[in-house]
């Protein structure tokens, strides 16, 4: 088996398979290791992402008090696999690799929003999705099951891409929402997943691409 799929730049992880390689801006160039958080993502194009901060800025305009999501985090989160030692990460590449080669191209019909929580205390803001989530679910399986050994199946939920993780008293944001759930964001097409890191700093998570697998191939 090849692994073309398995797109990574610059230095090889020592004990790894060489024909996985690092990001220089995810790695030191002088081993250590590391625990890293990772999960795995469908990213948007530039049409949808800028589309869907259409929205969230007019939203932000009436509610600056909530901590919506920076444009360049906006992502579809297929599996997330939480903390994770640097040596699993080329296992865990392997396994996405693996639920990738069954799994076809397929558009996604970006459209909708809703909440996770009640309309008074939601927790969470969200654009969904009208079409293709038969395909979603299908790919977000075949993941599961591959990487079942690292992190256990969680809680099943629609596909969806967060964009405000809401705080105290939401109920005036959530008449806001209400007014754009019918909001269509354009089709994305889904060639490719990512697998990413996530690390905290003092403004925020800051996502990094680690690896990139292109479906069906």
């Amino acid at each position: 088996m090849g692994f073309t799929n398995f797109m990574l730049v610059t230095r090889v992880l020592p004990q790894q398979d060489s024909r996985f390689e690092t990001s220089s801006d995810v790695f030191n160039q002088s081993y250590q290791p590391i625990v890293m958080r990772l999960f795995v993502a469908v990213d948007l194009d530039d049409t949808v992402r800028k589309n869907i901060q259409d929205v969230e800025s007019e939203l932000a305009s009436k509610h600056n008090n909530q901590n919506f999501v920076k444009a360049e985090n906006l992502h579809f989160t297929l599996k997330f696999l939480g903390e994770v030692d640097e040596k699993d990460v080329t296992p865990i590449g392997k396994g996405i690799l693996a639920a990738v080669e069954a799994s076809a191209p397929f558009d996604l019909r970006v459209s909708g929003m809703g909440r996770f929580g009640s309309r008074k205390f939601a927790r969470i803001v969200w654009v969904g999705v009208r079409e293709g989530r038969e395909e979603m679910a299908r790919l977000s399986a075949a993941l599961e099951k591959s990487l079942s050994k690292f992190r256990p199946a969680g809680k099943s939920t629609c596909p969806h891409i967060t964009i405000c993780r809401a705080k105290g008293n939401t109920a005036a944001l959530m008449d806001d929402v209400e007014k754009l759930k019918a909001s269509d964001f354009g089709v994305l097409k889904v060639g490719s997943i990512k697998q990413k890191s996530s690390e905290l700093n003092t403004r925020g998570a800051v996502y990094k691409d680690i690896a990139e697998f292109r479906l069906g191939s």
